[in-house]
């Protein structure tokens, strides 16, 4: 690949350097798919386990219409909740993202040269030998916004997220949240009159919810089925704990 002397980049060069910028509603689409995959996880995580232990705890009283109106108040309250800090954090991270956007354009402005500088040391250190850096380098510098951008997308490796992205990332952790916690409540429901035997019911349920949702969440996070299968366990360990924490705590109190 040939480089004029002049500085300027051929035209084969450009293409070959822009395609990622080119491609950035592509990224930003792919970003937005793992948050939503990662919000689920959240919402279903909590969901699970939360109004699951709250309900097993309730159980002791023996009393179906305690269990589901203390489980759907919490069920409600806590999706609302996790919605709210959803929506709180992708802001957070949009605030935090103008900020180092301001600061890098600043520095551009005061101290063009050390942080160009510091752009080709990072270039160079992936191999790219000068000869590519340096025209890359001046192209960018001919347009500071561009310049910044580039900063911020391929050596911060900062994604800005929109506001829209946040109501998003809030509906998606409240209703996993909320569907996540309606699952232990639903033998409640169907066994109404018999609290106890409601009880082993959503055990059973939620155990094998617990259990299918530890594995694929390690599946899709780490793609290992072994790895995955011990994932399961731990999921399934931590609920039962909980659950049988809760149901404990409430019996204890309120035998006294």
């Amino acid at each position: 690949m040939k480089i004029k002397r002049s500085g300027i980049i051929n035209k084969g060069l450009i293409m070959e350097l822009s395609e990622p910028l080119i491609n950035k509603e592509r990224m930003e689409m792919s970003s937005e798919s793992s948050r939503i995959v990662s919000d689920i996880i959240l919402g279903l995580s909590d969901g699970l386990t939360v109004p699951f232990s709250l309900a097993a705890g309730l159980s002791s009283f023996y009393n179906s219409k305690i269990v589901l109106t203390a489980g759907m108040a919490e069920l409600i309250s806590g999706a609302v909740s996790m919605g709210l800090g959803g929506y709180l954090a992708v802001k957070s991270e949009v605030e935090h993202f103008e900020h180092i956007r301001r600061t890098q354009m600043d520095l551009l402005i005061h101290t063009p040269e050390n942080r160009s500088q510091q752009i080709l040391d990072q270039l160079e250190s992936y191999g790219i030998v000068d000869e590519v850096c340096k025209p890359l380098i001046f192209c960018l510098k001919q347009n500071p916004i561009n310049f910044v951008n580039f900063v911020m997308r391929f050596d911060l490796c900062l994604q800005k997220p929109s506001l829209r992205t946040a109501w998003f990332s809030a509906i998606t952790i409240a209703m996993s949240y909320f569907l996540g916690g309606l699952i232990p409540l639903v033998p409640y429901i169907i066994f109404y009159k018999d609290t106890f035997l409601g009880f082993k019911i959503s055990v059973i349920l939620v155990a094998i919810v617990l259990f299918i949702f530890g594995y694929l969440k390690s599946i899709y996070l780490i793609g290992s089925i072994k790895k995955s299968i011990y994932s399961a366990f731990q999921t399934l360990l931590v609920g039962i704990i909980a659950a049988i924490s809760a149901f404990t705590i409430v019996y204890l109190l309120g035998t006294h």
